[in-house]
């Protein structure tokens, strides 16, 4: 896709913004596909257990401080889209 821009993609860095824009999907995939495994008597964060296809396990927790960022890190990723 990047040649169909040319010059553009490179004065933008585009390869680099499609690079986190690949990364900010994932995270969210996983969260809206992944396994809520929080402890039932933890309230202050969610952990959450993602497999992939290829059966890797991989585990995320979520703190408020965490989750505060990644909304600022999403405005951003928006901001420069």
């Amino acid at each position: 896709m990047l040649p169909i821009f040319g010059p553009t993609a490179e004065e933008t860095d585009l390869k680099s913004l499609l690079r986190e824009i690949e990364e900010f999907k994932s995270w969210r995939n996983a969260l809206a596909h992944g396994l809520d495994v929080s402890p039932s008597n933890e309230t202050s964060h969610i952990t959450i257990e993602v497999i992939s296809r290829s059966g890797n396990k991989k585990t995320i927790d979520i703190t408020p401080e965490s989750h505060e960022s990644r909304l600022k890190y999403a405005e951003e990723l928006l901001s420069k889209v």
